[in-house]
């Protein structure tokens, strides 16, 4: 059986990576992946943010860049300099440009971190919906914990301003989308927005809330394995 390309997995808004365990379980064995974790306090923009998962990538071999959520500008960012080995990008539930001028969710999660904490039973409905189990629950609220509201207020800030249109259209390795249907934080134009800058885009649909690598991970293991069984040969 031929080596698969390593997963090099960005996070969502949290930045601890905890919450790929669903996802990597069901990857495993027969697929390696390195986490990126940029949940301390220094990593508050896109740009440290990038740099953390510029400095995880892999040294050898081929690997596949998974940016879920408010990693996709970062796996976009980074698959634009075409670094080597980089064979595809697997995009999770984002965006390429301001979320200001799409995602309503922005400004109420502003007004809640200026106060000094996250809205954590808006978070279960927003994120999780239907789809919520207490096991869920409970590893959503220990990752959110584990960061301070300022450094939550400075990633809302960064996507309120993002725009990595330019980088997208700079990507030449495969590229594939995850859309949960049940979405209630990323809208549908988002992909299709996506879809417009960058015409080869292949979109993927999950019966899945926004979390769809935790609520839905074996279907989006499967769909993993299809897209690095491409990437391999491709």
């Amino acid at each position: 059986m031929p080596i698969l390309p390593t997963l090099v997995l960005l996070p969502g808004l949290d930045g601890t990576g905890d919450l790929f365990k669903p996802f990597i379980d069901a990857l495993q064995p027969h697929i390696a992946t390195i986490t990126v974790d940029y949940s301390s306090p220094s990593h508050s923009t896109y740009v440290a943010c990038q740099a953390a998962a510029l400095s995880k990538l892999p040294q050898q071999g081929p690997f596949v860049l998974v940016g879920e959520s408010f990693s996709g500008p970062i796996a976009i960012a980074l698959a634009a300099s075409r670094p080597a080995g980089l064979r595809g990008v697997i995009l999770v539930g984002t965006f390429v440009t301001s979320p200001s001028r799409s995602l309503g969710w922005l400004a109420p999660l502003l007004r809640f971190t200026s106060t000094g904490r996250l809205p954590v039973s808006a978070m279960n409905r927003s994120l999780l919906g239907p789809f919520a189990t207490s096991v869920l629950q409970s590893q959503l609220h220990s990752a959110i914990a584990k960061v301070s509201p300022e450094v939550y207020r400075g990633r809302l800030r960064a996507i309120s301003k993002v725009d990595v249109s330019a980088d997208l259209a700079r990507v030449d390795v495969p590229m594939i989308y995850f859309r949960a249907a049940h979405d209630r934080m990323v809208p549908r134009s988002a992909s299709e927005q996506i879809a417009k800058f960058w015409p080869r885009l292949q979109i993927v649909d999950f019966d899945a809330p926004h979390m769809l690598l935790q609520c839905a991970p074996a279907a989006a293991a499967r769909a993993t394995r299809e897209f690095l069984d491409r990437a391999l040969t491709g």
